[in-house]
């Protein structure tokens, strides 16, 4: 095992020096996450990062997804971009297919100078194996003690599933990487139109329509007034005339 302490300037030293890969967000010796719905369209990105990052050095891409078709017409002149396509030489093999990949990773680290990985995608290794190993979370464990121990440069493609494994996932990593969203041009834009309020103090000119006036409504007419309601309390009180000719049972005489 190598020594678990160094020296603070020397610490400090690798820290300062690391560059960002891709857009301030992935940070060279560090484990970046893109975690996204499993329909979401992550090519278009995953080629992006890898345009940006193979101008500068080599990267090995683990190929699960079987994205590698979309990705070629692409990057099929990229000498900097290696593929992996972890595969099993017996399909009665015993190994499961996480260790299968684990093992794969391993073997790159020591016979090539490639320290920039981007596994795709650490989701569907989960399921194909088994136990300990169907898990995304300790999928991704592993590989973050794979990171740490090679001083990597690892991007981790994953689709969403539980809270608890996505949260799993999001701690284990140093930063994710969020997919874009397309702007629908269906979706239409609603804008508030504020109309200008007139200033009382200031004889500024009125820019809004003016607000129509309103007529106030009339008051009846006494005549009229005393006309229209007699006769309803007058036919009120003659239609209730029994009511009120009763005698009162609580009167005292």
């Amino acid at each position: 095992m190598k020594k678990l302490f160094v020296t603070a300037a020397d610490f400090f030293k690798k820290v300062s020096d690391a560059v960002y890969l891709f857009k301030g967000l992935w940070k060279e010796h560090t484990v970046a996450l893109l975690n996204s719905p499993l329909d979401s369209d992550k090519t278009e990105l995953i080629a992006e990062i890898i345009d940006g990052v193979t101008t500068s050095r080599q990267v090995l891409y683990v190929n699960t997804e079987h994205r590698a078709d979309a990705l070629a017409r692409r990057f099929a002149e990229n000498r900097r971009l290696m593929i992996l396509t972890p595969a099993y030489d017996d399909p009665d093999a015993p190994q499961d297919y996480a260790d299968l990949v684990l093992s794969a990773l391993e073997a790159a680290i020591a016979e090539t100078d490639i320290r920039t990985f981007i596994v795709d995608s650490v989701t569907r290794i989960a399921a194909l194996s088994f136990g300990r190993n169907s898990s995304p979370a300790y999928i991704m464990k592993r590989l973050a003690a794979l990171q740490s121990r090679h001083n990597l440069s690892l991007l981790v493609i994953a689709h969403t599933s539980t809270k608890s494994s996505d949260r799993a996932l999001k701690v284990l990593s140093d930063c994710e990487i969020p997919l874009p969203q397309p702007e629908s041009a269906d979706t239409p834009q609603i804008t508030e139109t504020i109309s200008p309020v007139k200033d009382t103090e200031n004889s500024s000119p009125q820019t809004c329509a003016p607000t129509p006036k309103i007529a106030p409504k009339k008051d009846p007419k006494p005549s009229e007034a005393t006309s229209n309601h007699r006769p309803v309390i007058h036919e009120m009180f003659h239609r209730d005339s029994k009511f009120w000719d009763a005698p009162d049972p609580f009167r005292h005489s």
